[in-house]
């Protein structure tokens, strides 16, 4: 009689939580605006499911989602949106149920996205696009490269400084196959990061107020890259530049990616630094924080900014989070 119950129960939360995928997928379709906002909702649902019973039935709650939101519209959309939402939920439910830290579950959600990134990249490519990888890049350059030349002409009209359409000219060089190559993993790689980190917050204050347990999520001025790691990034890049100077087909491509990683998590360290500085140290507000790092990541010289010092935090452990420092740095009595 309990196991009756117990599974009248099951079958009841999942229905519910069915029927609120499905109304939040309503609306965010009948709505556009809506539909990002909508992909920061959808995994709730899924990640309570996750937590209150197991993989399984989140996952049996996704399919569901998907075959009527298919009966609805377009099958090929239902299936990329229940995978974005579907991979968030459950390892967002997986992290939440197991008490990982914040940290280790924003590496484990951000993983997750990248790879539901992924393979909506080739559903696109192969069924939407109908190119192939290739040939869907191709047809992204193009889209890119367009946009760039109407944005020079409206330049032209306007008659802007020469400057600013030579700027223009510029990037309409590097836009290529080969460059987009480069830079698509790590696109994926830090809007992954940045989804997790968003989708783990909003959780985190909706579960909170539903009386769920669930780890603060730290602070962005707490965040920091180990050394060990960027000596590992630096290495990687290193091996290929000198598979690069021996002719090794590819090593281009590891060099280039290599480098733009390295310049993100140096930035990205650097970042955190700066807001450590201006929130503790200066003791700003977190409003006036945020307008001066919008700013900051506007301005083109701060990108020298950021990098210079999240090397600097990075070798001197200035903030003394890292645990394995290179350079201990003793407080003064």
């Amino acid at each position: 009689m309990v196991k009756k119950r117990y599974t009248a129960r099951i079958i009841t939360e999942t229905g519910i939580m069915f029927a609120l995928v499905f109304l939040i997928l309503l609306i965010t379709a009948h709505v556009p605006i809506l539909s990002d906002i909508g992909m920061f909702i959808l995994p709730i649902p899924i990640t309570i499911l996750y937590i209150r019973y197991n993989r399984g039935i989140s996952l049996i709650a996704v399919i569901m989602s998907m075959l009527l939101t298919s009966l609805f519209y377009n099958p090929i959309s239902a299936l990329v949106s229940g995978i974005a939402y579907g991979f968030t939920g459950i390892s967002l439910g997986y992290c939440i149920k197991n008490k990982k830290n914040s940290q280790v579950a924003i590496i484990i959600v951000g993983a997750a996205a990248t790879i539901s990134n992924i393979i909506r990249l080739i559903i696109y490519a192969f069924f939407i696009n109908k190119q192939g990888i290739v040939g869907y890049i191709d047809y992204i350059v193009q889209e890119l490269k367009r946009a760039f030349i109407e944005s020079r002409e409206m330049y032209i009209n306007l008659n802007a400084p020469q400057e600013a359409i030579n700027t223009v000219n510029e990037f309409i060089k590097y836009i290529t196959v080969e460059n987009l190559l480069i830079l698509m993993p790590i696109v994926f790689i830090i809007s992954s990061l940045i989804q997790a980190y968003i989708n783990y917050f909003i959780t985190e204050k909706t579960l909170k107020r539903l009386r769920y347990e669930v780890k603060e999520i730290v602070p962005f001025s707490k965040i920091y890259m180990p050394n060990r790691f960027v000596a590992l990034l630096i290495i990687i890049e290193c091996l290929g530049i000198i598979l690069n100077s021996k002719g090794i087909k590819g090593a281009s491509y590891m060099v280039g990616i290599g480098h733009l990683i390295v310049l993100f998590v140096l930035s990205f360290d650097g970042m955190a630094y700066l807001i450590y500085i201006l929130r503790e140290k200066v003791k700003m507000s977190k409003g006036i924080t945020a307008i001066i790092l919008i700013i900051a990541l506007f301005t083109p010289i701060f990108s020298n900014v950021f990098f210079v010092l999240g090397l600097m935090d990075i070798l001197l452990n200035l903030r003394k989070l890292d645990p394995n420092p290179i350079r201990i740095v003793k407080s003064r009595e």
